[in-house]
């Protein structure tokens, strides 16, 4: 245990005369930081004390020292309330708000009523405003210069967005996301919980997948008759409206479901692991197969790196060489997956891409303006009059998504924010911190499944939960090799 106010080796407190001691967990900030450090208080000075004091103090000389701390500081904070809502968020992420939805009506599987959704990104704004009256420090701990950068960036480019209302409440709501999932970390006892709440309600959600898949195969698994997408027939999607979105919910119960039981049922590791992995083949999953296994290997590889090169050498030598395998893996990913595909334009992604980038070329700066390509009528990409490109809901590319509706600025400061940044200062603790390589293992597959699809910024989606949760853990928990 460390505290703020610790010695030289940052162990215990260290407690002046005649200064009451704080204890700040090394665990993490705000009220998932407080609890009884008692036992651990170390006193410095030589000096025996003379005689006892009233209320529980010694006496060093004439002056006092108090051993008890505050008592809200002696209270741990009730696990119950945060794992409750945590499930909830997650549920809300990774199935939605209209589950099972047929998606032989084309209406129905595209229309989602947002209304639904109001009283969730209310519910989060509620939850951030919480952990800001109980830490007032929390948004400026929880927002970096880079992803402040980008808000504000975001927030110009409604301006020319071709239903402002529209994109700015969608920026309100994007916001109010990443504050209240970040109020989740802060809140959060210990990340031990919350890791094992992620794990519980991923695990349940997949297994009522699973039943969804035995009694309603017409909707849990992708039909001939789809309006949208026929050719994935057989595929299994449970509650998802899309297999996609099916295979991020089993990645992420594979990554969390590794770490747990790793440091606690290894029984149960070699139960589950090998059967979520054959529901993703089951579900065609085949971009977070090979997303998840890269980010598996590159974690592993990162942290062997990381025992042996400095973080400044590493920026110095390494980032060349981290720079062209990341080039690599950008060019290497769609060819693999076009092979598994049978199809060599991805399904229509790259017709799509193609659009884009003449259409980013068009718009450097600002875009479409924030959240604002995707919108029906009113948006550039029904204007194109190209059938199929009309019926695409998102850019395929997290990249490319956020260059053609907040133009360069906003797609370099965005990747940077939520991918790169965190990763790169994430890299020291690699080899002591283990919960510290489970997020970067989220951040990497995001990363690299947002080659083929949208994942960052995503509010209803299992990645877009998950990468958000990867950064608000990277910033808002101290290194810890073990967890309580």
């Amino acid at each position: 245990m460390r505290a703020a106010a610790g010695g030289s080796d940052g162990s215990c407190p260290t407690v002046r005369a005649g200064r009451a001691p704080s204890f700040v967990a090394v665990d993490g900030f705000g009220a998932g930081a407080q609890f009884d450090a008692l036992a651990d208080v170390a006193i410095e000075g030589t000096a025996r004390p003379r005689r006892p004091g009233r209320g529980g103090e010694r006496v060093f000389g004439a002056e006092p020292i108090a051993l008890i701390p505050p008592r809200r500081l002696r209270q741990r904070p009730r696990a119950w309330p945060v794992a409750l809502v945590t499930a909830a968020v997650t549920w809300v992420a990774a199935v939605g708000l209209q589950p099972l939805q047929d998606r032989a009506d084309f209406v129905q599987y595209a229309v989602v009523d947002q209304r639904l959704y109001m009283p969730f990104y209310l519910g989060l704004a509620a939850l951030a405003l919480v952990a800001w009256l109980r830490l007032p420090a929390f948004p400026r701990q929880l927002i970096d210069p880079l992803l402040l950068g980008f808000l504000l960036w975001a927030a110009v480019t409604v301006m020319v967005a071709p239903e402002p209302a529209r994109a700015a409440l969608n920026w309100g709501k994007q916001v109010a996301y990443l504050l209240g999932v970040g109020a989740l970390v802060t809140l959060a006892p210990s990340q031990r919980l919350l890791v094992r709440v992620l794990a519980a309600t991923l695990l349940a959600i997949v297994a009522i997948d699973l039943v969804a898949v035995v009694i309603r195969p017409d909707v849990a698994v992708h039909q001939a008759s789809d309006a949208v997408e026929p050719t994935l027939a057989g595929l299994w999607r449970g509650l998802h409206p899309h297999k996609a979105k099916f295979g991020e919910a089993l990645a992420f119960a594979f990554l969390l479901t590794q770490f747990e039981a790793r440091a606690r049922h290894e029984r149960w590791r070699l139960v589950l692991l090998p059967l979520l992995v054959l529901v993703m083949v089951a579900a065609g999953a085949k971009t977070s197969l090979l997303a998840l296994a890269l980010a598996l290997v590159t974690t592993a590889a990162l942290t062997r790196v990381a025992r042996h090169v400095p973080g400044p050498v590493a920026t110095v030598v390494a980032a060349p060489f981290v720079a062209v395998a990341g080039v690599g893996i950008a060019a290497l990913v769609p060819v693999l997956l076009a092979d598994l595909f049978g199809d060599v334009t991805l399904a229509g992604r790259t017709r799509l891409w193609a659009f884009l980038w003449h259409y980013a070329a068009a718009h450097p700066l600002a875009g479409s303006g924030f959240m604002s390509f995707f919108v029906g009528e009113g948006g550039p990409l029904f204007r194109s009059g190209d059938a199929l490109l009309m019926r695409m809901g998102n850019a395929h590319n997290s990249f490319l998504d956020l260059l053609v509706t907040t133009g360069w600025p906003g797609a370099m400061l965005g990747c940077l924010a939520l991918v790169v940044a965190p990763v790169a200062r994430a890299y020291r603790r690699l080899p002591d911190d283990r919960f510290a390589r489970l997020w970067v293992t989220v951040l990497l597959f995001g990363g690299i499944s947002s080659l083929t699809s949208v994942t960052l910024l995503q509010t209803e989606r299992a990645a877009g939960l998950m990468m958000t949760l990867a950064y608000a853990g990277l910033r808002l928990r101290r290194p810890v090799a073990a967890d309580g």
